[in-house]
């Protein structure tokens, strides 16, 4: 019996090289064969205001869409202030999503300031389910030098 979507939050598509996508991949396969949850592959997209549906060469449904993140890896003063600006319509595209696809988990791999955007979500009450973050040897070891501000946001999401 499903039970809402899981979705699996990626740069790239699932069938991309590498330990992180193969970690995905077995997850994407474990939900599809369990009946647990419908798998699903998020791809952050910034030209996609709306969700993109398609199903990758490998066979898995993937989405892109936008996740506008609070922060970046530049980190201009600004973008704080610019984004709680655009809060409210981030909320509703968020939202909308969410109740589309049944979202009930979101699990960010390789994580990076689109994560940063589900830990937010849950936060301010525009989802309700788990987020996971799935760190991996160098999401670890970036976080682990980070300093001021930077290290705060990260630690209260780790502990979010």
């Amino acid at each position: 019996m499903q039970h809402g979507t899981y979705l699996l939050v990626l740069p790239w598509e699932l069938d991309a090289v590498g330990g992180v996508s193969q970690v995905a991949a077995e997850l994407y396969r474990h939900f599809e064969q369990s009946g647990e949850f419908t798998p699903r592959v998020l791809i952050p997209h910034w030209p996609a205001l709306q969700p993109i549906d398609a199903i990758d060469r490998s066979g898995a449904r993937t989405t892109r869409f936008r996740l506008r993140a609070p922060v970046d890896d530049n980190w201009p003063p600004y973008q704080i202030a610019r984004y709680l600006g655009l809060l409210p319509a981030e909320r509703r595209r968020i939202r909308a999503m969410v109740r589309r696809y049944d979202v009930r988990v979101v699990n960010c791999h390789y994580i990076g300031p689109h994560a940063l955007a589900w830990v937010l979500a849950k936060t301010t009450g525009v989802f309700r389910g788990k987020v996971i973050l799935s760190l991996h040897g160098l999401d670890i070891r970036t976080i682990a030098v980070m300093r001021g501000v930077r290290r705060r946001i990260w630690r209260y999401a780790l502990e979010a």
